[in-house]
């Protein structure tokens, strides 16, 4: 079975995935693990927001809070991360993924990133929504017969 995600959240996604060259399923896989898909989460420390858990003292740095709860710009400022993570690391994808984490430095100092359990996650999904498929689906499209 496929993630369905709301029509917003999927268009928005996908814009950014488009415009920063990153699989669309990876950004899913890491928002996922991040915020568990919710735009409004804030971390537990009231330092890290929205969808990506932009942290004000990584990727979410000089970033208003508020602005970091809206989808489209959360998702501009995480995939831009991310993409720098990902040229930080070219072809090393699990150090990529650990360096969204724990900042492009941190990563360095990982023996082996697929060890570690937050990479090891994120990778899980981003395989799984590779595999299923992600689909754009309105919420009351299940309810309705």
């Amino acid at each position: 079975m496929p993630l369905y995600l709301h029509p917003h959240l999927y268009d928005a996604i996908w814009v950014q995935a488009k415009h920063f060259s990153v699989a669309y399923e990876l950004i899913a896989a890491l928002i996922n693990q991040e915020s568990g898909f919710n735009p409004l989460a804030i971390g537990d420390n009231m330092r890290s927001f929205g969808l990506m858990q932009l942290n004000l003292d990584g990727a979410g740095h000089g970033h208003d809070p508020q602005r970091l709860l809206e989808i489209d710009y959360n998702l501009e400022t995480g995939v831009a991360y991310l993409r720098r993570c990902m040229d930080a690391y070219p072809e090393e994808l699990p150090r990529a993924i650990a360096a969204y984490n724990r900042g492009i430095a941190g990563a360095s100092k990982l023996l082996d990133p697929i060890s570690d359990p937050y990479v090891a996650s994120v990778l899980s999904h981003y395989a799984l929504y590779q595999d299923r498929g992600i689909e754009r689906r309105t919420p009351w499209a299940t309810m309705v017969g």
